[in-house]
């Protein structure tokens, strides 16, 4: 043990990748920084399998790594599976091979566990200044929603440049706080101009002026006294006016049927001039009579506190800009539920989604957004007079490839069966799904790389709704068997096996017509041996 000059000649190669990592992680700091210069790692997600990494330069513990400028990284996304959720990691991997010493830095993809929420995959946080082999330096988490990246979340720090770093040329990006919170020590220069943003708003010009301006004044009465104004006999008293209208409830209405209708009239608004002396001494009353009823079904705003009945061929109008009345929802004349009309598109609402009835056709208003049923909620059967139509656009595909030996294989392994369903009395066949993942895991083809195979976790609902019996989506867990395993629903795509069943005919036809071919060769040997044999056996004679 010594100490030793390191920034001086010493006869000998002395200079070590971990001294100048100590002396970089002195200046820069102990942790992991993209610093601020070339594209500082930034991504471009190619497509839900595919992320670029653009060139940057990062400091890990020490150790400069570096993505060159002009110069990129392509990493492949494992594919998701539909109706769960994964994290993956994107990460820049240190590691020393102790026998060698070489050290390695390689960007890759920590991939994660498919479940009910997103969670973080196992990584290494390694302390390299302290000797340990091995360190991931995150730079983004993928957020996989089924098949789909549903957001990419940077983890990595960016290292200002020492100028940068003076303190009287520093700038902070801030935004304001969303409530009024005191200041705590320790906080940092964006919080702290945030909450201070957030005083002034709500202060305004007070905040700056001292003074506060009549229009920010809360609680002022709408109307005031004339500044110049007498209380004479020219005014009724309280008492006075309350006579009056006692008087007026009194004798404005009998409850007669005559009565009762000049009630209706004026309380639906749809009274005549005749009516006019009526409303003019007893409107207030009616109003009185009108916010009671108000009080279950609205006039106009309000929320309903009651339940609507539709009698038969009634229906709920709404009033188009052009003026026009147009059904919404109601029931004909033969009790026949109707929602929408025959001259706007219609679109049902839920959870986000939207449904377009328009013309001839109904689908989701917005494209590749939504599944007709569910792995729980099935189809008894689709009546169609013609087939599904699939998209097939080269344009939309990525790593197009011609069929391997081990899909070749495994339509040899295929076993057809006929069945029957346990809710159901007929005879079908097909293929048992569970068979189709025995052939699959032999052969070592994964579930995402033969989408004819499907494979999800069946789930439960623990509570639900009192008042219309609808599951609470919180309460969905997966279903487990006796022993606590999951239990898993199988499916297959059964188009997925017709193009696979056409390459091997492919193969066949391709196979019969060599055979054909070497047959009808051998039948012209033949045919020319005998001739040979028959002129022997004419000379023989």
């Amino acid at each position: 043990m010594s100490t030793n000059l390191i920034t001086g000649y010493a006869g000998k190669s002395h200079i070590t990748s971990a001294g100048d990592g100590v002396v970089n992680a002195a200046v820069l700091g102990t942790g992991r920084y993209v610093l601020d210069v070339a594209e500082r790692f930034a991504y471009e997600l190619i497509s839900n399998n595919q992320i670029r990494i653009k060139s940057g330069y990062a400091i890990d513990q020490g150790r400069k790594i570096e993505l060159a400028v002009n110069d990129y990284e392509e990493l492949i996304i494992d594919n998701g599976l539909q109706g769960v959720k994964r994290c993956d990691l994107v990460a820049i991997t240190y590691e020393k091979n102790l026998e060698t010493g070489i050290e390695t830095a390689t960007m890759n993809i920590i991939k994660g566990t498919s479940g009910d929420d997103y969670n973080d995959p196992e990584y290494t946080s390694g302390d390299i200044i302290a000797g340990d082999i091995k360190d991931d330096f995150l730079l983004y988490r993928l957020k996989l929603n089924g098949i789909s990246v549903e957001a990419v979340e940077p983890l990595f720090k960016v290292r200002k440049s020492v100028v940068e770093m003076d303190a009287s040329k520093n700038t902070t990006a801030f935004t304001a706080a969303s409530a009024r919170e005191n200041l705590k020590s320790g906080e940092s220069h964006a919080t702290l101009f945030g909450k201070i943003e957030k005083w002034f708003s709500d202060l305004k010009e007070v905040a700056f002026t001292g003074k506060i301006p009549w229009s920010d004044v809360t609680g002022k009465p709408s109307t005031y006294a004339p500044s110049s104004h007498t209380h004479d006999d020219r005014y009724y008293t309280e008492n006075e006016v309350d006579n009056i209208a006692d008087g007026v409830k009194g004798s404005a209405f009998t409850y007669t049927n005559n009565g009762i209708e000049n009630l209706k009239r004026l309380i639906t608004r749809s009274y005549t001039d005749a009516d006019t002396n009526i409303l003019n001494t007893c409107n207030g009353s009616i109003k009185e009579v009108r916010d009671a009823v108000g009080g279950c079904l609205p006039i106009s705003g309000g929320t309903l506190m009651g339940s609507l009945d539709i009698a038969s061929g009634k229906y709920i109008h709404g009033i188009h800009t052009n003026g026009t009345i147009l059904d919404i929802l109601g029931l004909n004349k033969n009790n026949n539920c109707h929602v929408g009309n025959d001259t706007t598109p219609t679109f049902l609402h839920g959870a986000g989604y939207q449904l377009d009835i328009s013309g001839a056709f109904i689908c989701p208003n917005v494209s590749n957004q939504m599944s007709c049923g569910t792995k729980n909620k099935l189809w008894t059967t689709v009546f169609s007079k013609t087939g599904a139509i699939n998209t097939s656009d080269r344009t939309k595909k990525h790593n197009i490839i011609d069929l391997t030996e081990a899909y070749e294989q495994l339509f040899l392994k295929l076993k057809p069966k006929s069945f029957i369903f346990n809710d159901g009395d007929r005879v079908h066949i097909g293929a048992i799904s569970q068979d189709v993942e025995d052939a699959m895991q032999e052969l070592g083809i994964e579930p995402r790389q033969f989408a004819g195979f499907c494979k999800d976790i069946r789930y439960e609902y623990t509570e639900y709704n009192e008042e219309d019996g609808t599951p609470v989506e919180s309460s969905k867990v997966p279903c487990k068997d006796e022993d606590g395993n999951i239990i898993y629903d199988y499916a297959l795509r059964y188009q997925e096996f017709i193009f696979l069943t056409v390459h091997m005919v492919q193969k066949l036809w391709n196979r019969v017509e060599i055979l054909e071919k070497e047959n009808a060769e051998m039948r012209d040997q033949i045919k020319s041996m005998q001739q040979d044999i028959a002129e022997l056996k004419k000379i023989r004679a």
